[in-house]
């Protein structure tokens, strides 16, 4: 089997040029906020050890470490940086370009990850293997996801893929042709939509203010307890206004909208289902959290999300689903997770 892409080169067209420049500013928006974060953080600390160092004299012990975290608060920054340049690479040099590799033919597997012979992701295409490294565009749902199972139609289904021609790898466009494309409708939003929009920015906010104002009551006590490190508190009044601004971060899509009522759109997105991804988040404390997701129009929807799949059917190919979603220009959140997508 041959492991080389045909070169069949086309120029890109406006429509694909139009969703991948979206996709870039979404791509770079994210790294922006992300960006503006880190360095939110990383003063906050700063002003802490400044307001530290003229409040108390002979303070090393609080002050080493405070500087310490500030040190990498300014990490945290260039890392942010260099992540946000790197990350829009890909997109940057087929605009740039304006070159597509397209692949078109059937498909010889329906198992796409893990891919035959455990070489990571690929389509079989007339026995043609056709790597991905890389996706666009790309989606706020999707982040932090790592796929480890997409299952395509049956083998024989025919398929079209359009490539990056400067960065081999970077898939841009799967359409399968005998699938027909998702329906996009678009309406007035109404009150059951904007329950659903805010649900999770109030679920957030409740939460919050529940840990909040815990930290806040232990503040108060370690005021009135003698011996109590003043460096101590300060760190805990820190923990406090770093788990707002993460709050805040996360509500922040749908915060914007309903400060934007009048110009938020409902949109409505529906079409048969052509692939099935299973994915889940890298192992950490709390385990690990599966998600999965379903490709229709081309593109990547969350279907459910949940603490694990395993052992869960995967959904039938070919039958409709239907995805709601608050638009705002091109930003949208789900009405279903509420959870940014674009």
């Amino acid at each position: 089997m041959s492991n080389t892409l045909p070169r069949v080169t086309q120029p890109l067209c406006s429509e694909l040029r139009t969703r991948l420049e979206a996709d870039l500013r979404f791509q770079q928006d994210t790294g922006t906020t992300l960006l503006r974060f880190a360095i939110g953080v990383a003063l906050v600390i700063t002003a802490f050890a400044a307001w530290l160092g003229m409040r108390t004299s002979g303070a090393a012990p609080t002050l080493v470490p405070t500087f310490v975290a500030a040190a990498i608060g300014v990490v945290a920054i260039i890392i942010a940086v260099v992540h946000r340049h790197l990350r829009t690479a890909s997109l940057r040099a087929v605009l740039a370009s304006g070159q597509v590799i397209v692949v078109e033919g059937r498909l010889d597997a329906a198992q796409i990850l893990p891919a035959s012979g455990g070489q990571g992701r690929a389509y079989l295409v007339d026995g043609r293997s056709c790597p991905v490294v890389e996706e666009s565009p790309g989606s706020e749902e999707l982040l932090g996801f790592v796929g480890h199972q997409i299952v395509g139609p049956a083998a024989g289904t025919p398929i079209r893929l359009v490539f990056n021609a400067v960065r081999p790898g970077h898939l841009l466009q799967v359409e399968y042709p005998t699938l027909h494309p998702q329906a996009v409708e678009v309406a007035p939003m109404v009150s059951r939509d904007w329950k659903r929009l805010m649900a999770r920015p109030r679920a957030l906010l409740q939460a919050a203010a529940w840990w909040g104002g815990a930290m806040v009551l232990a503040l108060v006590v370690l005021a009135f307890l003698p011996g109590v490190s003043r460096g101590f508190s300060a760190w805990l009044g820190i923990g406090l206004v770093v788990m707002m601004l993460w709050v805040v971060l996360l509500c922040l899509p749908a915060l914007r909208m309903w400060g934007q009522r009048k110009l938020v759109m409902r949109e409505t997105v529906s079409g048969p289902i052509q692939e099935v991804m299973q994915a889940r988040t890298r192992r950490g404390r709390q385990g690990v959290e599966s998600a999965q997701f379903v490709r229709v129009g081309g593109r990547w929807y969350r279907q459910a999300i949940a603490g694990s799949l395993a052992g869960q059917a995967l959904p039938t190919l070919g039958n409709e689903l239907t995805f709601a979603y608050a638009t705002l220009g091109s930003r949208r959140v789900s009405l279903q997770a509420s959870a940014l997508s674009h």
